[in-house]
């Protein structure tokens, strides 16, 4: 007789994620297999490992990483955390179960699904899981489209899961999953007029401004003067264009971080796509202290978690990226005229002030106390 796992939430008074009961439910995999899974509870990782399963974890958020490896080493128990973009190519052919928590973007999903498809040994099993308002309906679609059958789903809190095995032959693949950055390996790419020069940008679905440069930072960017020799901070890189900017403008050295980790892939390609070699990119949650002082700091504060708004994370972003700054040291900071730092600036940084209003945003500036 099979047994439904059991989950725990982190937070003993809340509730696990309606995705993540549905895929307990569903998930049988028997000692030894080998499961991946992509955006999903890392308490549901840890269970799957415990019941015997071999757990490749795997997740777009530095986060959900670090929540996942606190988990199993609670537990006791070993998984495996995937912090590069792709197990590809090392790992075709290897999995026996792919579970994705689909996200939003129905672009990423389109390349974690054309990636399952790669992965799985022929006869594994993927599993897919959504709300229905985050996309999850074209999502089956698209995975009806490369597996060429699908189970009916199976419904909870307005969420769904589907599965769908893996043939010896897939169906002909769709045009959409030859696509850039849907494609494994591809990148989205196109390039950007800067003051100094074209700069070619190198993307992935769902990491900010994947297919263009945003008003904000193209505002910031016509008002950024770098002091030669300066070393320099990018908070919240994306794809990174303003530390690839910063690099290219006198910086004896550019640090970019992004608590995304396929942001932190497309901005180190857009540094070696630009030859840059000033400049390195990390993964780091940015409202954590970040550690080195810098004599220029900039950022772009998101003020969004996924689709809800959070204004406390802009703010918990921006105090860690003052702390960063040398006494003197200047920070650059633009967002959306309607999300108001000044107060925050003023208290803990000097001489605060606008340098540029234009298109619905504001760029900000100021200086560390000596």
């Amino acid at each position: 007789m099979t047994r439904s796992l059991r989950l725990s939430s982190p937070e003993p008074q809340a509730a696990p994620p309606p995705e993540a009961q549905l895929l307990a439910a569903a998930l049988r995999p028997t000692p030894g297999q080998r499961v991946l899974l992509r955006q999903c509870d890392a308490e549901l990782a840890v269970a799957l490992a415990a019941a015997g399963a071999r757990v490749t974890f795997a997740d777009t958020q530095l986060a959900a990483l670090v929540a996942a490896r606190d988990h199993a080493r609670a537990r006791g128990v070993q998984i495996t955390l995937l912090d590069t973009l792709s197990p590809l190519p090392d790992s075709a052919a290897s999995y026996d179960l792919v579970a994705i928590h689909a996200p939003p973007v129905r672009a990423q999903t389109r390349r974690m699904l054309v990636e399952a498809a790669d992965l799985l040994l022929p006869g594994g099993h993927l599993y897919l899981v959504g709300a229905n308002d985050a996309g999850i309906r074209p999502a089956i679609d698209d995975a009806q489209a490369l597996f060429g059958g699908i189970s009916a789903p199976t419904l909870r809190a307005r969420r769904r899961l589907v599965t769908a095995r893996r043939p010896a032959d897939l169906p002909p693949a769709p045009d959409w999953a030859r696509a850039p950055g849907i494609a494994p390996g591809s990148w989205l790419a196109y390039t950007v007029d800067l003051a100094d020069g074209p700069l070619a940008v190198r993307a992935l679905p769902g990491v900010f401004a994947a297919d263009r440069l945003d008003a904000g930072t193209r505002l910031l960017l016509q008002h950024l003067a770098v002091q030669p020799g300066v070393r320099a901070l990018d908070v919240g890189c994306g794809t990174g264009i303003i530390g690839a900017a910063i690099a290219r403008r006198g910086a004896a050295h550019v640090t970019l971080v992004d608590s995304d980790l396929w942001a932190v892939a497309a901005a180190q390609e857009t540094l070696a796509a630009n030859t840059i070699t000033n400049a390195t990119v990390r993964a780091h949650d940015a409202r954590a202290r970040i550690g080195e002082r810098y004599n220029l700091v900039v950022i772009n504060p998101p003020f969004h978690r996924g689709v809800i708004t959070d204004y406390a994370l802009g703010r918990a972003i921006v105090a860690q990226a003052s702390a960063a700054l040398v006494p003197g040291g200047r920070l650059l900071l633009v967002a959306n005229e309607f999300v108001r730092y000044d107060a925050q600036l003023t208290e803990q940084l000097a001489e605060v002030q606008v340098l540029a209003q234009d298109a619905g945003y504001r760029v900000l500036s100021g200086r560390a106390r000596a």
